[in-house]
């Protein structure tokens, strides 16, 4: 984090990190979430999993990609069906990612129509937000905060000699620089009544 263009932001509860850089035409995203993944090796949680996504916002066209250190995906497509349309993942670009659809900003504010295959349109999706300046403050407090207390005050036995632990020891001191903002999501609404159909993998 060492770009005085990197925004950083943070999820509402659940940990996670995002940052947002900007390039005139171009906004991207990152979000990481860091936790405990498990050792086939040892049978324990005991490896530091990364999850990453990029979302890329292109002349008002939203794309989205991810990646992880895990062997399943953590992305799981959503479909939004309503009274008059479907609404689903478009084609994916081999640099983008995924084609989510087309997205607008309006003060702190996105308004998203999501992408239809079969050419509905009207439905809208909202997204309001609050930028908190966290210039300073702990990154893994940030980035992972259920973890990182969980690691510092309920399992300082179970976890000393895991990858997470000595990540934790490695970033103890480090914070946020010079123009880091955190973007925490408020409300989200949509314009329609929908059922969305989530298709998530199965993990044995």
């Amino acid at each position: 984090f060492s770009s005085s263009l990197l925004f950083s932001a943070c999820g509402g509860g659940d940990g996670g990190g995002e940052s947002l850089q900007f390039d005139n035409k171009v906004e991207q995203w990152s979000y990481y979430e860091i936790f405990e993944d498990y050792n086939k090796e040892t049978s324990k949680f005991d490896k530091v999993g990364i999850h990453k996504e990029i979302t890329t916002i292109n002349n008002n066209q939203l794309f989205f990609k991810s990646s992880n250190t895990t062997p399943y995906d953590f992305y799981h497509p959503v479909t939004y069906i309503t009274n008059t349309g479907l609404y689903e993942d478009g084609k994916t670009d081999n640099q983008l990612g995924i084609f989510k659809g087309t997205i607008s900003k309006q003060s702190n504010q996105w308004i998203i129509e999501p992408n239809s295959n079969n050419n509905s349109q009207g439905f809208k999706i909202t997204k309001k937000f609050d930028l908190i300046n966290i210039k300073g403050k702990s990154l893994l407090t940030i980035l992972y905060p259920i973890d990182y207390v969980n690691v510092l005050n309920y399992m300082p036995n179970l976890t000393q000699d895991t990858d997470l632990r000595k990540l934790e020891e490695q970033l103890r001191n480090a914070t946020f620089p010079e123009g880091s903002t955190c973007i925490q999501i408020k409300e989200i609404s949509n314009n329609e009544e929908n059922f969305q159909l989530e298709i998530a993998e199965s993990i044995s």
